[in-house]
């Protein structure tokens, strides 16, 4: 998904990969009990 200035660039820009984040699904985390879901504070830093 692009928008103005996304990425700094005045019509958008995509970005790599690895900085496409997703929340882990709640079965995921109930059957693997070592995964821990990033706070929407920490979210929001990780995806600037």
């Amino acid at each position: 998904m692009l928008w103005l200035w996304k990425g700094g660039v005045k019509d958008g820009t995509g970005v790599a990969d690895y900085h496409s984040l997703s929340p882990i699904l709640s079965s995921n985390l109930t059957v693997n009990p070592n995964l821990k879901q990033n706070s929407e504070a920490e979210y929001r830093l990780l995806i600037r």
